[in-house]
């Protein structure tokens, strides 16, 4: 049985509202490729996810109720992003509140 796709979004204000895209989806390829049609694909099989970011954006797709090491994986992804983006250099307390944000959030939204 399909489920509904949901998408939800946050922004990060301390980081000049730095936004996030997260889509929980039946088919994690096929969305990406509607999404990004000319882009070049990384054998994501291992995780079922996929990070897709480009300047303030980072868009995560995950299939309906990821892991938690998956949530994880990709939220790292997302966080590098959001860094590199900014200029910043990567500070550990900066990483680990970022991660545990969004890791809370993906969880909670994932297991609808």
């Amino acid at each position: 049985m399909k489920k509904r796709t949901h998408r939800h979004k946050l922004q990060f204000e301390a980081f000049n509202g730095y936004a996030v895209v997260v889509m929980f989806v039946d088919d994690v390829a096929a969305e990406l490729v509607k999404l990004c049609p000319e882009e070049k694909r990384e054998d994501n099989s291992e995780t079922g996810a996929v990070t897709i970011s480009s300047g303030a954006l980072s868009v995560v797709i995950f299939p309906h109720k990821p892991a938690p090491g998956v949530i994880a994986h990709e939220s790292y992804h997302v966080i590098a992003a959001l860094l590199r983006w900014a200029g910043a250099q990567p500070e550990e307390e900066v990483i680990a509140y970022h991660l545990q944000y969004l890791v809370q959030n993906f969880t909670k939204w994932g297991a609808r």
